[in-house]
């Protein structure tokens, strides 16, 4: 097999490893910890079109420019990733919270479940 061929190969692997656990943060971090070094060897084209068949089009501070060319370096573009989830979580953690306070203050007034939802969906501006 020609070097060309086998990191084609090498790539694809690496690709589909990634889109087949991108729905699963932890099991992705193991895969990427685990293969470091294929993540991080991955051509500029094998990188954008992993972002593109992942759905992100966009990585915080990594340019447009070099977002687009590929030239960023996976295990950051991971990390950063990662800690993007993190504010995320903390976001919705307090959204649940809030929840929580919305319905037990409903509760103790004793207004009905309609009430309640309607509350809900005006104080966090959810449908």
């Amino acid at each position: 097999m020609g070097k060309a061929v086998r990191q084609f190969h090498s790539e694809l692997e690496a690709v589909f490893e990634f889109l087949r656990y991108s729905e699963d943060k932890e099991a992705l971090k193991v895969k990427m910890t685990e293969h470091k070094g294929k993540y991080e060897e991955l051509s500029n084209q094998a990188k954008v079109l992993l972002m593109q068949l992942s759905g992100i089009d966009a990585l915080p501070d990594i340019g447009e420019e070099e977002f687009k060319k590929g030239e960023f370096s996976m295990c950051k573009a991971f990390a950063d990733m990662k800690e993007e989830g993190k504010i995320e979580g903390k976001i919705e953690g307090k959204i649940e919270g809030r929840a929580e306070e919305i319905v037990e203050s409903g509760y103790e007034f004793n207004l009905s479940e309609t009430d309640i939802l309607e509350r809900l969906q005006k104080k966090l501006d959810i449908s």
